[in-house]
């Protein structure tokens, strides 16, 4: 059992937990995945084992504490309902954010991961996430250092799960990506048009990040960049079937005559 979630996601759910005001909680979506895994060993001529991955494509972030559980830890399902919608089909687990503390599960989380897991029954126990992040800075130094790690409940207690961070990096398929120095097509100009027109807006002068509100503006505009586009495709998506209608129509009258 493992867990697994892309850089790019990673890094923008570390970059949104850092651009919090304070400690801060959220639910992480995706789904489980299951395959079987053949070996060959010269000990060994073939062995199948039964590889389990719980795969995070998503996330919601809330910037303060309490805010779908009480004080006693049991959640509150209505807010939940109404923060993740039709989401909470997919839901994986919560995660759990704080700023100078111990990278320990406190036994706050341990009693709402396990109200959770009461309450979204359909949930398997293993499969149920519980990620924690926690920020503390570095002794004589400006920097901070920040942990995480995602955990499982086997019993009363919970257990760490190993985490792998799927990138871009040397692999297997380095053969088959393009070549960074391949020019970009021409389909790119809209969002590297919309990044130049906010890049003064969220980073300094100095290139460091000033608001992470900026961040989501930039995908909103983003977003409405490539909406005409996807309706353009549908346009001709629709235009090419009427044409090959019409020409397999055509085919047909010219082989009858």
């Amino acid at each position: 059992m493992a867990v697994r979630i892309s850089g790019s996601l990673f890094s923008s759910l570390l970059f949104q937990l850092k651009g919090s005001s304070g400690d801060a909680e959220g639910f992480l979506l995706g789904g489980v995945r299951s395959h079987s895994v053949a070996d060959i060993t010269d000990s060994q001529a073939h062995s199948v084992r039964e590889e389990k991955n719980t795969c995070i494509q998503s996330f919601v972030c809330l910037d303060e504490k309490y805010s779908f559980y009480d004080n006693c830890g049991v959640p509150d399902m209505k807010k939940v309902v109404q923060l993740l919608g039709r989401k909470q089909e997919e839901l994986v687990g919560w995660l759990s954010f704080r700023r100078s503390s111990t990278h320990r599960v406190s036994f706050r989380e341990k009693t709402i991961h396990g109200k959770l897991m009461d309450k979204f029954e359909h949930i398997s126990a293993n499969d149920f996430l519980l990620a924690l992040v926690t920020e503390q800075p570095l002794q004589q130094t400006l920097a901070l250092s920040t942990e995480y790690s995602f955990y499982h409940t086997t019993g009363r207690s919970p257990k760490v799960m190993s985490c792998e961070v799927v990138t871009l990096l040397p692999s297997s398929l380095l053969p088959y990506q393009p070549s960074p120095l391949t020019s970009l097509p021409q389909t790119v100009s809209s969002y590297s048009k919309v990044l130049e027109e906010h890049k003064p807006s969220f980073l300094a002068r100095n290139g460091c990040v000033s608001a992470t509100g900026s961040v989501d503006r930039l995908y909103e505009a983003a977003l409405s960049q490539l909406s005409p586009l996807q309706e353009e495709v549908s346009q001709s998506n629709a235009l090419i079937a009427e044409l090959s209608a019409e020409v397999c129509s055509l085919a047909e009258q010219e082989a009858r005559a």
